[in-house]
């Protein structure tokens, strides 16, 4: 018999990153699409260590991308890109060494909703 699990409310980007990242509204959302995956309720062996690795994942590639812009900025000698792109490559570098095991309670969402994910 199959047992049919309803979609749940996915979790929220933790608080502590929307402030960090608040003059960045797209990087916002594009945390909020990764966390939606987990809105469909799936067998997970770890769901909320799963839920910061992809988190993690997508703040690395922030950075990246952060520290290429700040190298073409360079490179174009131009101040205000520079500017812009340092304070890009500063807050991406802040909002993943800040981000810690459980922010803003991600654990009590999977745990709240542990049936969904076994």
């Amino acid at each position: 018999m199959w047992l049919f699990k309803a979609k749940l409310p996915p979790p929220e980007v933790p608080s502590s990153l929307r402030e960090l990242l608040k003059d960045y509204p797209g990087h916002i959302e594009s945390l909020q699409t990764v966390l939606n995956e987990f809105a469909a309720p799936t067998p997970r062996v770890q769901p909320l260590d799963e839920a910061i690795w992809a988190l993690q994942n997508r703040l690395d590639c922030f950075l990246q991308e952060a520290v290429r812009q700040l190298e073409a900025a360079r490179a174009d000698g131009n101040p205000v890109l520079f500017d812009a792109a340092e304070r890009a490559r500063s807050t991406m570098g802040r909002a993943l060494l800040s981000f810690d095991s459980d922010p803003d309670g991600l654990g009590r969402y999977f745990k709240r909703h542990k049936k969904a994910f076994e």
